[in-house]
């Protein structure tokens, strides 16, 4: 792809046409009591990718995700949901990770509220460019409230927090890029598949130090 000339060696070091040539391995544990709407029992996944490296290609990196989930329910309609995932993103070789191999934060299965470039780690040396970041960490805490079962109508408040940050030039104000929302989500079993609808409101400031607005965000498919 093309990139300013004056771009960080994060986004110019992949200039032109890349390949990935990598190998991947999974982990999953899931003890709950329904596969598309649990209300009971736990998932655990353990994800990693080993990229280039002697494999070939021209992306060289090893990331590594661990994701856990519990549910919790009073009774059928009314579910506790917890989601904690930590990942990290590291070279094995003597060239940078990859910026697209890298963490991007915000939106509809992070943190919501909160964009990707809102939680994107910048070059500094580059003019601030966005380069994502090599260590992440998200926690999302809902309440699912099945309002009618027959249409998979739910409404789920929610809680959200999370981190992205370039281990090299942020782990000193670690604890500062802490970012937490709260909104309320609607989701909806349509013929089409799951649709959600979510507002976001952001409770700290972003990367770039200013207090955003509230986001209203539109996906489909399952959150966990």
């Amino acid at each position: 792809y093309d990139v300013d000339a004056d771009a960080s060696p994060y986004i110019s070091d992949y200039k032109g046409t890349n390949w990935t040539s990598a190998i991947s391995a999974r982990i999953l544990r899931d003890t709950t009591d329904d596969r598309a709407r649990p209300t009971k029992g736990t998932i655990a996944r353990l994800w990693a990718e080993y990229g280039g490296g002697g494999l070939g290609g021209t992306d060289n990196f090893i990331k590594a995700v661990a994701d856990w989930q519990g549910f919790w329910s009073i009774n059928p309609e009314n579910t506790f949901h917890l989601r904690a995932r930590v990942g990290g993103v590291f070279q094995n070789s003597s060239s940078r990770v990859p910026v697209f191999e890298r963490f991007w934060l915000g939106g509809m299965d992070t943190v919501r509220g909160y964009s990707y470039s809102d939680l994107s780690p910048r070059d500094d040396k580059y003019g601030g460019d966005q380069i994502g970041g090599d260590r992440m960490g998200v926690l999302n805490v809902e309440y699912i409230w099945t309002f009618q079962k027959d249409m998979g109508l739910a409404l789920v408040p929610f809680f959200d927090a999370g981190f992205n940050i370039d281990h090299k030039t942020m782990a000193d104000d670690f604890n500062d890029k802490i970012v937490y929302s709260a909104g309320l989500e609607l989701r909806w079993r349509s013929p089409m598949g799951d649709l959600r609808l979510a507002y976001g409101y952001p409770l700290s400031k972003d990367y770039d130090g200013e207090r955003e607005q509230g986001r209203l965000e539109f996906s489909m498919g399952q959150f966990f």
